[in-house]
C-alpha cells in the first residue's frame, strides 16, 4: 500500500506544470491538517511555505507565475488508473449528483439560485451561488466515495445535462465494464432519458416519483389499419402507484445483510418496453425504457417502507445488467451524500473565498485529490477514534485524516524545498489596477417556454408609440433574464428606442 500511495503522489505531482511544489504541499496540508479556514493551512507542518503562497499556488497552477501559462488541469487518467478495482464483477457502480456552493456576498462571480436544505420551517430551501456536479465511485460499506470529477455547472446550463456530459467524459476511460450511474429523482426527466438512451456502455439508474405515469406501446389490430388519421403510439397506461403488485417481466428475490447486521429480504422486478410522453424537443416515442421496482422486507416479512422504490434504467445495457447489480448499485448511492458532508466540513470544499471564478474552479481539484490520498492511506494510517466512536475494521475518511500526518512524515514528499527570495517591490505608489472586474447579477432560471428562436408580437398601448402598428421583436436580440427583459421592454415603451423588427 505504501508503494501505491507514493506512485499516486508522483503521478499527481507530474500532472501539474506550474507551481507544482506549492500545489502538492497544499494537497498534503489539506489531507492531514484540521482547520476551519483555507489560510490556516499555512500552519500545517507539511506546507513549507507562508500563507501568501496559498492564493499564488491556486493561481499559478494553471496560469504560471507571470500569467502567461495556459494549462488545463486534468487528473482523470491519474485518478482512474490508481483507484479503479480490477475484480471479476461485470458492472461498476457509480454515483452522480450536484451540491450547492453558496456565495451570497460575492459580487464578481457568476451565480444563480441553487437548492440548499434549511431546517427553518416555512423558509424556501434556496441560496445564491453555484452548483457543483460530482461523479464518482462508492466504496467499502458506504464510508468511502472516490470522486473522479467535480466541476462547476455554468449558470446558463442545466445541472442535469451537464452531469450527463460528465458521465460521457469519464466513461470514455472506463470501457472494461458496464457503468451503472445511480442518480436522484431530478435525473429521470425526459431530457435526461433522451440524452442517455443511446449510451452503449452506461446505464442511467435514476429514482422515479411514485406519481409518474408510463405507457405500454399500442398494439394494432386489423381494424386499426382501416382507420384514418395518425396511428396511435401510446397504449394502456402504467401508473407506478397502481402497479405495486403487478406481475413483472423479470423478478429476482435475494437477501442482503446491512452494516448493522440486519437481514433484508429484497425483491427486484423489471418492466420492459415502456414509453414516456415528452415534448417535441425530446422525442421518446420510439425509445422504450425499462423500470425497476424494489421492495424490502425484514426477517418477519413486514415491509420496511410504505411504497416500493421505483427506478428507471436508460441506456442500451439496461436489459442486460442483473437485477442484483441494480439493487446493490443504487444501495451504494447514498455514500456520495456522506462525501458532500465530509468534504465541506473537513476538506473546505466550499470555504475558499475569491472574486476570480478561475481560482474557484482550481480549488475544486484539491478536495478531490485529498480524498484519494486518504483512501490510499487507509491501511497505513493508524485511525484515531474519538471516545464515543466504536473501533471498526474499516476506518472512515475522518479517522484516517487524523493519522495522516504521520504517514506523510514517513513516506516523504516529491516536492523541492522552497527557496527564500527577497522582499518584492509591491505595487508602485500611485499606480491603479488596470483590470476592473465586472459586477455580475444573479442569473435567474429562464421561463419554461423556449424563446431562443422566433419572434414575439406585442400589442403596443403607449402614448409614445400610439401611431405604430403591432411591433414584432426578435427574441434572439433580447436578454434571456426575466428582469433584463422587463427593463428592455420598459425602455422601449418609454423612449421608443430599442432593437426591433417592425412589420406593417
Amino acid at each position: 500500500m505504501e508503494d501505491k500511495l507514493q506512485s499516486f503522489r508522483a503521478a499527481v505531482y507530474g500532472c501539474v506544470n506550474y507551481a507544482k511544489d506549492a500545489f502538492m504541499d497544499l494537497v498534503d496540508a489539506l489531507s492531514s491538517f484540521e482547520t476551519k479556514s483555507v489560510v490556516e493551512l499555512s500552519l500545517s507542518p507539511h506546507f513549507k511555505r507562508r500563507h501568501h503562497s496559498i492564493p499564488r499556488a491556486i493561481h499559478d497552477c494553471t496560469s504560471g507565475r507571470n500569467g502567461h501559462g495556459n494549462q488545463v488541469l486534468d487528473f482523470t487518467n491519474c485518478l482512474i488508473r490508481h483507484s479503479t478495482l480490477n475484480d471479476d464483477t461485470k458492472c461498476r457502480s457509480m454515483a452522480l449528483d450536484e451540491t450547492p456552493r453558496p456565495t451570497p456576498y460575492s459580487l464578481k462571480l457568476p451565480k444563480r439560485i441553487v437548492h440548499q436544505a434549511t431546517p427553518t420551517p416555512g423558509q424556501k430551501p434556496i441560496a445564491i451561488g453555484q452548483s457543483i456536479s460530482v461523479l464518482g465511485e462508492p466504496r467499502e460499506n458506504g464510508s468511502w466515495f472516490l470522486p473522479y470529477s467535480a466541476e462547476r455547472v455554468p449558470s446558463d446550463q442545466s445541472a442535469v445535462l451537464f452531469g450527463l456530459e460528465q458521465v460521457e467524459k469519464i466513461s470514455s476511460h472506463l470501457t472494461d465494464k458496464v457503468n451503472i450511474i445511480s442518480a436522484d429523482c431530478k435525473y429521470s426527466t425526459a431530457a435526461a432519458v433522451s440524452r442517455s438512451w443511446s449510451w452503449d456502455n452506461d446505464v442511467l439508474l435514476a429514482r422515479l416519483s411514485p406519481t409518474r405515469v408510463f405507457y405500454h406501446p399500442y398494439h394494432y389490430t386489423p381494424d386499426d389499419i382501416k382507420k384514418r388519421g395518425r396511428p396511435s403510439i401510446y397504449g394502456e397506461t402504467f401508473r407506478l402507484r397502481e402497479n405495486t403488485e403487478t406481475k413483472p417481466d423479470v423478478e429476482v428475490r435475494l437477501e442482503h445483510h446491512t452494516s448493522k447486521g440486519e437481514l433484508w429480504k429484497v425483491s427486484v422486478a423489471r418492466f420492459d418496453n415502456l414509453l414516456i410522453k415528452a415534448d417535441a424537443k425530446n422525442k421518446l416515442q420510439n425509445k422504450p425504457v425499462s423500470i425497476f421496482r424494489i421492495s424490502i422486507q425484514d426477517e418477519s416479512g413486514s415491509f420496511l417502507y410504505k411504497e416500493p422504490l421505483w427506478l428507471i434504467g436508460s441506456g442500451k445495457p439496461a436489459k442486460i445488467i442483473s437485477l442484483k447489480d441494480v439493487f446493490h448499485s443504487y444501495n451504494k448511492r447514498f455514500s456520495i451524500e456522506h462525501w458532500f458532508r465530509f468534504s465541506k466540513q473537513k476538506l473546505l470544499f466550499d470555504s475558499f473565498q475569491t472574486c476570480n471564478i478561475e481560482h474557484s474552479d482550481n480549488w475544486l481539484y484539491l478536495p478531490v485529490l485529498a480524498t484519494h490520498m486518504l483512501y490510499h492511506s487507509r491501511y497505513l494510517a493508524s485511525a484515531e477514534h474519538r471516545p464515543w466512536e466504536k473501533p471498526s475494521k474499516n476506518s472512515t475518511p475522518a479517522q484516517v485524516k487524523r493519522g495522516m500526518s504521520a504517514v506523510l512524515d514517513k513516506i516523504g514528499s516529491p516536492t523541492q524545498p522552497p527557496k527564500l527570495r527577497g522582499i518584492g517591490l509591491g505595487r508602485i505608489p500611485g499606480s491603479q489596477n488596470q483590470v476592473a472586474r465586472e459586477t455580475l447579477p444573479i442569473e435567474y432560471k429562464a421561463s419554461s417556454t423556449n424563446l431562443a428562436e422566433g419572434k414575439i408580437i406585442i400589442k403596443v398601448a403607449s402614448d409614445s408609440l400610439q401611431d405604430q402598428d403591432d411591433i414584432q421583436i426578435n427574441v434572439r436580440k433580447l436578454p434571456a433574464c426575466g428582469r433584463e427583459l422587463k427593463r428592455a421592454l420598459k425602455q422601449l415603451l418609454e423612449t421608443g428606442q430599442a432593437t426591433l423588427d417592425r412589420v406593417a
